[in-house]
């Protein structure tokens, strides 16, 4: 009894200070990504590399298998053998909605809302698979904005959006759906990452199970943060968080952490089903790929000025998992993300604006890019855009004022002034770091820079 009482304390320390230290690091992570570049955001880095869905982003990328490849797969055979680990114990969103449980528990005498077993809560934690379905449908017609749901890509996603003084929308309704439905309904039903987790944890040979000393009291039930438990032959759903709560909860000892040689019939069955729902997602995604491309393509205005190292814009708009770090990252503050008006396949992607901070080919937007969008690129192949002279605003041309400030602004010798002291731009030799633009006098720049045709 002793010994159970010493590891059930350790348990419950454990469970909550490690996902509040990863929620803490990763806050702390998305803050030094600024310039200079901190030392502590390489830690984001490692954390998203955990997500199986962000080595598929950066295959697709790169056409190369990457150095850290073995990182998703141990997190993936972990899943397979005993169920969520990465959703349960390192996810910093999950860290967060840990406050979630405790406040909602704090409310209602140690028990969770009561009702989550009805076939209302069924049938949101079925919808899922509809839900994967859609993520399919945008992920193959190439809209990446699908991937901004993924955990870690959220999380700088919404702290870049507070790092702008805006609100963040993903992260209050991940919080709200935890209070409305159950702890970490965002978690099981929304979060793509968690979808795949929970199909993989189909599989898993060790599981929560009741032994014959369970009453049916089901107070287990009302600790599980995602509804998982089930005191029936088949033990814990796919969906169990492996924390522990169920166990530590239970007074008469009646839940035990057991392998099994053999999965029940029935277990199997439901695993095989789950698989073909996603197999039949992935299919029906395929199907319409290309009227869905359309749809979504021609709601798309004009492409804006990229980062510099930014991929084909058919290629970037599907990988990039639109998590921020470019924006956040940029010394001028002259990334932004681009707003709803410009289309459901640019929206959140980041655009570079001169007015508001030309880019100074600091390339740590290359640095922090999780997906591949932005490659590393040498000085001598930047191409951003190409710097376009309006003559008729032009104080220069209009006015005949000595007006050299583009000139003396411009990184790459592109703009040559002639004999009236009139600007002339070299297109050849233009980066379109957009410093002509920034620096243009006249309220409405004389000088713009566009995207290359």
């Amino acid at each position: 009894m002793r010994g159970k009482e010493f590891v059930n304390r350790q348990l419950q320390f454990w469970r909550v200070a490690i996902p509040t230290m990863i929620f803490v690091l990763c806050v702390y992570a998305v803050d030094e990504m600024r310039y200079p570049l901190g030392r502590g955001a390489d830690m984001v880095w490692w954390l998203s590399r955990m997500d199986p869905l962000l080595l598929i982003a950066h295959m697709r990328s790169a056409l190369a298998i990457p150095g850290w490849i073995w990182l998703p797969i141990l997190v993936i055979l972990l899943t397979a053998f005993i169920g969520r680990v990465f959703c349960g114990w390192f996810c910093p969103l999950g860290g967060l909605l840990n406050f979630v449980y405790y406040t909602r528990r704090l409310f209602s005498q140690g028990r969770l809302a009561k009702g989550t077993d009805t076939k209302w809560f069924s049938f949101l934690k079925l919808a899922k698979y509809w839900w994967l379905a859609l993520i399919v449908v945008f992920a193959s017609a190439g809209a990446g904005i699908v991937s901004v749901f993924t955990p870690l890509t959220l999380f700088s996603h919404e702290i870049t959006r507070l790092y702008l003084e805006k609100f963040p929308w993903l992260l209050a309704a991940a919080i709200l759906s935890g209070y409305i439905f159950f702890p970490r309904f965002w978690c099981t039903c929304v979060c793509p990452t968690g979808i795949f987790f929970t199909l993989v944890a189909g599989w898993r040979r060790v599981k929560v199970q009741a032994t014959d000393e369970c009453v049916n009291c089901e107070y287990c039930k009302s600790v599980c943060p995602v509804n998982a438990v089930d005191t029936g032959p088949e033990g814990s759903g796919d969906e169990c968080l492996v924390c522990g709560r169920c166990w530590s909860a239970c007074s008469r000892q009646a839940i035990s952490w057991t392998g099994r040689r053999h999965p029940p019939a029935s277990g199997g069955m439901r695993t095989r089903r789950n698989f073909l729902k996603l197999g039949a997602a992935i299919a029906a995604g395929s199907l319409i790929n290309f009227s869905a491309h359309r749809l979504f393509a021609g709601s798309s205005a004009l492409p804006g000025l990229r980062p510099p190292g930014a991929i084909p814009e058919g290629d970037f708009l599907a990988i990039c998992n639109r998590c921020g770090r470019c924006v956040k990252v940029c010394p001028t503050g002259g990334l932004v993300p681009m707003p709803f008006s410009s289309g459901i396949m640019t929206y959140e992607t980041p655009e570079l604006i001169p007015r508001k901070g030309w880019c100074e080919l600091c390339m740590l937007c290359s640095k922090v890019c999780p997906t591949g969008a932005i490659r590393p690129v040498k000085m001598e192949e930047v191409k951003i855009g190409v710097a376009r002279l309006n003559e008729l605003s032009c104080l220069a041309w209009t006015q005949g004022k000595a007006c050299l400030i583009c000139k003396e602004r411009c990184p790459a010798n592109a703009i040559t002034i002639d004999a009236n002291k009139r600007p002339y731009i070299n297109s050849r030799n233009c980066i379109g770091c957009g410093a002509c633009e920034n620096a243009c006098p006249v309220a409405e720049a004389a000088v713009k820079v566009v995207p290359c045709q």
